[in-house]
């Protein structure tokens, strides 16, 4: 800004007359924050794979890469969550490249791949401008470019931040005796398949064992920035990827305007099959930039949510929701409602729902909890004195996607005691369709929670998760209790030939004075 600059000439000019050094940062530009997004997709990807410098999705939010040098991130769709081909795909993405400006290096890409080694794919080595999907650029006694080194079978979008000699270039002409290019002068957007032949272009200067080779890479579908514009602004950018499968046509769009498009009519020959992994590679080197994604819409998972209360009970009916202001009362049966839901709007089924419960209660022993060891749910009995009847079996993965083997649930896998804090494997509910809401109600006893002063007090924190193939939901809710109180009476209350009969009118009061 224009007085950040004045203040940053007068510090200078005064420390010259000081006769003092001052090292004066330059102005960055400053990082928005993120727009509307979804939050809940730790579910729809795989960890990094090894080697990678990539973060696990933290309220929607992945880092591809830190603002570090020498980074190489990727993160990719676990394999549940792959595009389907034979069916339309439309996502919308949020890209966010730093705030590096002109120093920023070297960008990242999104990619579509079948490659063999599914979510495990990384380019820990190689150079920045390959940006972790692309073939190494071949050595200057190398005729062509080592594709082995390239993501196979895919499809990448580039999103280059750091133009580099010759790789970075167009318009290039060559004989024996000359070999130019026309640089790329400011960042840009391009694709196309890291791992064809056709992707790059062997520039050659010389004659016989003095021939020099030069990978320039060939940018379909090219879009340069205007200059002194970069990608690595501070602000969110939007990303959207559509396919039409009757077209075969996939075609992107940066910040709402279409900036590419790519006719693939052999899928098999282009990815090995009809199911691609897809996600996003970044890389830095001498110079980095911050790179993160996050989500608008990802048209084939569920959008789902969920809501959780606890009811008095009136007869086979629900009474009034247990508040603070309406708590509990001790042995009083309640009644836990859990609502899903898998939105209109929603991309997919929700699959393989498992429901885990996880309380932290004033007292471990008290609060509220099932009743006396038989879990019902939805009316049915899931397991009698802790055994199972066979009713429900817990998913196969747990809630950090370890493989688990199914077996007959038990009270153990709903209100699980693992440790503080920790979920239960859960109990398997199936699947919920799309534009769809089912409910899991579950009976509870409340007891009585400590002090035991007759005051309202808090009988458990309830955690209560969902977790399904490709999305998680959680809910936390307060149930209150009110305790019993302790009567101390005086030596007369037990002596038995001074009886002293108290006569009690239906729900009335009654003060008893004693020590």
């Amino acid at each position: 800004m224009r007085i950040n600059k004045t203040i940053q000439f007068l510090v200078l000019g005064i420390s010259l007359l000081l006769g003092i050094l001052v090292v004066v940062s330059p102005t960055e530009a400053a990082m928005d924050p993120v727009p509307a997004h979804i939050t809940n997709i730790e579910n729809l990807f795989a960890a990094p794979p090894k080697g990678s410098n990539s973060k696990p999705p933290e309220d929607g939010v992945t880092v591809i890469n830190p603002a570090a040098n020498n980074q190489s991130g990727a993160i990719w769709s676990n394999p549940d969550n792959r595009i389907d081909l034979t069916k339309s795909f439309d996502s919308s993405m949020l890209l966010n490249f730093g705030d590096s400006g002109a120093s920023a290096a070297d960008g990242m890409a999104f990619v579509m791949h079948g490659d063999s080694r599914g979510t495990s794919v990384i380019q820990p080595n190689g150079s920045g401008q390959q940006l972790g999907v692309w073939a190494e650029p071949q050595s200057s006694s190398a005729a062509k470019p080592d594709l082995s080194t390239a993501i196979q079978n895919s499809f990448a979008v580039e999103f280059d931040t750091f133009n580099n000699k010759n790789w970075d270039s167009k318009n290039f002409k060559q004989n024996w005796l000359d070999f130019s290019v026309t640089q790329l002068a400011t960042n840009h957007i391009a694709s196309g398949f890291p791992a064809q032949e056709g992707t790059y272009t062997s520039g050659t200067n010389g004659l016989g064992l003095l021939t020099n080779y030069t990978t320039i890479l060939n940018h379909s579908n090219l879009y340069e920035l205007p200059k002194n514009t970069y990608l690595s602004d501070g602000k969110w950018h939007q990303f959207r990827v559509t396919w039409d499968p009757d077209k075969h046509l996939l075609s992107y769009y940066f910040d709402t305007v279409l900036r590419g498009t790519a006719t693939i009519t052999d899928l098999n020959k282009t990815f090995g099959g009809t199911n691609v992994y897809w996600g996003f590679t970044g890389k830095t080197g001498g110079s980095n930039e911050l790179n993160r994604v996050a989500f608008e819409k990802i048209s084939n998972i569920p959008l789902t949510s969920q809501n959780y209360k606890v009811y008095h009970e009136n007869g086979d009916a629900l009474g009034a929701e247990v508040t603070k202001d309406n708590p509990a009362k001790p042995l009083e049966e309640l009644k836990g409602v859990l609502t899903i839901n898998n939105e209109p709007t929603s991309g997919s089924d929700w699959k393989q729902v498992g429901v885990r419960y996880m309380t932290e209660g004033t007292d471990d022993s008290q609060g509220v909890s099932y009743v006396a060891d038989d879990l019902t749910i939805n009316n049915k009995l899931v397991s009698k004195d802790k055994v199972s009847t066979g009713l429900f079996k817990t998913p196969a993965i747990d809630l950090n996607g370890n493989a688990l083997t199914p077996h007959d649930a038990t009270e153990n896998d709903f209100f699980g005691t693992i440790g503080k804090n920790t979920f239960s494997t859960g109990v398997n509910m199936g699947d919920v369709a799309k534009n769809s809401t089912s409910k899991i109600q579950f009976t509870l006893t409340a007891f009585d929670p400590t002090p035991t002063d007759g005051t309202t007090n808090l009988g458990r924190n309830y955690e209560i998760s969902l977790d399904g193939k490709m999305a998680r939901e959680s809910t936390e809710k307060a149930v209150y209790v009110t305790s019993i109180p302790k009567l101390v009476l005086d030596k007369k209350w037990t002596d038995p030939t001074k009886e002293k009969p108290i006569a009690l009118d239906k729900n009335q009061p009654i003060a008893l004075t004693g020590s």
